[in-house]
């Protein structure tokens, strides 16, 4: 039954057609055509409370495990069935594969044609292909065992510092991906020297890369308000230009020179 459901949301999201109008449960179907009208702008934001995952569990033990809400001018479809979001991920994966149009895809990661925000097509594919076959392939992340080896040890050095006086409860998950960004950071960087550059740089991206309003409520977008276009265009420039430094750096050793 879940099979033929799935399969049934799958046509209709590739075909137009979605899951009936906001908060009804799953078996009701309809077209829906149109923008929502200005009046109507909040739609379900109103349902939505903090914390947000008990909200939409609340919402999912009322409607069913697929229903829909209006953000806004976005309309957002809940999956809240472990069996249903595991197929969403792999056999209806290419249905689904598409990604929103955020402001953060425009500004920040060069007008959705990075990875993380380009549409699904030809280009998404080469892209994922020179990943895997080039930047993550099996001889390259060899290359970086040594380093992985001394980060892990340099973790576990500092974790049995800071409990030396005894048993003691420890917070990992801080932890775990700080090494992890650390990692991360010396494959992609490597000079020593520009790696706290790169940090802050991150560190001040992160706040931007979240939904803000006028992802939700286009209008909201010709004021700018709090200045974060702004910003997402000054972080981009900065980014844009330590990374083509670093570019010519690996060309200039490359070359000898």
């Amino acid at each position: 039954v879940w099979n033929k459901l799935l399969s049934h949301i799958a046509s209709r999201l590739d075909t137009g057609l979605a899951i009936s109008s906001p908060l009804c449960s799953w078996p009701q179907w309809r077209v829906l055509a149109g923008r929502p009208c200005l009046k109507n702008w909040s739609r379900n934001i109103h349902n939505i409370d903090l914390p947000l995952h008990r909200s939409l569990q609340n919402l999912a033990q009322k409607y069913g495990n697929i229903f829909t809400l209006w953000l806004g001018s976005r309309r957002v479809v809940i999956i809240s069935s472990q069996t249903l979001v595991q197929q969403c991920l792999s056999k209806h994966d290419i249905v689904l594969s598409n990604r929103a149009r955020f402001l953060t895809g425009k500004h920040l990661f060069y007008n959705y044609s990075s990875l993380l925000s380009a549409p699904h097509g030809d280009y998404s594919r080469n892209i994922r292909r020179v990943i895997t076959n080039d930047v993550l392939s099996t001889e390259r992340l060899k290359s970086f065992a040594e380093m992985r080896r001394k980060e892990t040890l340099k973790f576990i050095t500092k974790l049995a510092k800071d409990t030396c006086e005894g048993f003691t409860c420890v917070e990992l998950r801080t932890r775990l991906t700080n090494m992890t960004f650390e990692i991360m950071t010396r494959m992609i960087v490597g000079d020593a020297n520009e790696m706290k550059k790169f940090k802050d740089m991150i560190d001040e991206m992160m706040p931007l890369l979240g939904n803000n309003m006028g992802d939700f409520v286009p209008l909201i977008r010709l004021f700018d308000f709090g200045g974060l276009v702004k910003r997402m265009k000054d972080v981009a420039k900065r980014g844009n230009s330590f990374m083509q430094g670093i570019i010519d750096g690996i060309r200039s050793e490359e070359h000898g020179g």
